[in-house]
């Protein structure tokens, strides 16, 4: 489950395997508790040895509720009881709009985002930017470790 932030658990809501006791305390979490003071201003993953002792509803809080508003849901169906939830106009527009939902696996992202700054330094024709890819794979493939100790020492190289 990849909604485990304030941020995201209210995603739980939507998920057809989350049992109605569950969101039912989601949902009352987040209309009850409120956000705490320190919030991280990033993203943050909480440790796995902390995360096996909680329950879903332990990550939210009011601090959940701007996912609602960036992703147009209205929350009306939170007050009511969990069962009427199917037929609530407002809930099923939210089941439509999270299972439209695309993941973006950051860090994949992130390194085509380098790639692209780095290649358009060294050369602008493509041709090249192929090549530089193929050298950069191979490599790769050469010295597949990535810690100082799996590189070549200098009394080796001489």
């Amino acid at each position: 489950m990849w909604y485990l932030s304030e941020s995201f658990v209210d995603l739980a809501l939507f998920d057809p395997q989350v049992t109605a006791l569950i969101k039912k305390n989601i949902a009352r979490a987040i209309l009850e508790n409120e956000a705490p003071e320190d919030t991280p201003k990033r993203a943050f993953v909480p440790a796995a040895s902390s995360i096996s002792t909680k329950q879903l509803s332990d990550f939210a809080s009011e601090e959940s509720k701007p996912l609602f508003k960036g992703l147009k849901i209205k929350t009306s169906f939170l007050s009511k009881e969990i069962e009427t939830w199917t037929g609530d106009r407002d809930f099923k527009a939210g089941v439509v709009v999270v299972r439209g939902l695309q993941v973006t696996n950051y860090m994949a992202e992130r390194g085509i985002t380098l790639i692209q700054a780095f290649i358009t330094k060294i050369t602008k024709r493509e041709d090249q930017h192929q090549h530089l890819l193929q050298v950069v794979e191979e490599h790769r493939w050469l010295q597949p470790g990535t810690s100082k100790q799996g590189l070549p020492s200098k009394s080796r190289q001489q």
